[in-house]
């Protein structure tokens, strides 16, 4: 008579089954958690480049701000609420404009736009630069 094969599993298969199921679990919803911190990073990077872009515009069509801007000693300060449209609450951005002659005496200035925000206890911030001609 042939002994009869068990072919369930043993407790210590199991165990160790459960163990590296509850590892792989708790890395995917780690990973998870990160995925949706670049998402909202992303989405603030993208409203803060939209409003520097904004700026930019601002002074390229408003030769009036443009040069009173390139008359200042000190960098432009202003703070923009924007709406966040998934939540509804309002967000604060901080743009600072600095414009700076290329060379001096020219009509080329350099403007830097710089805006920055408070994000979980955290500051970003996104930089654009661009050249303006100013009218003499």
């Amino acid at each position: 008579m042939r002994r009869q094969q068990n072919k369930a599993f043993s407790l210590l298969e199991i165990i160790l089954a459960m163990g590296i199921a509850g590892a792989v679990v708790v890395t995917m919803f780690t990973f998870l958690g990160f995925v949706f911190q670049g998402i909202k990073h992303g989405k603030l990077s993208a409203q803060g480049t939209a409003l520097a872009s904004k700026f930019i515009e601002k002074v390229k069509g408003d030769k009036d701000f443009a040069l009173t801007l390139a008359d200042l000693t000190s960098p432009y300060t202003e703070d923009e609420k924007i709406i966040d449209p998934i939540t509804g609450e309002p967000r604060t951005y901080t743009v600072t404009l600095d414009m700076n002659p290329v060379i001096t005496g020219s009509s080329l200035e350099d403007l830097v736009v710089k805006v920055e925000w408070v994000e979980e206890r955290k500051t970003g911030k996104v930089v654009m630069e661009t050249y303006i001609n100013l009218p003499k």
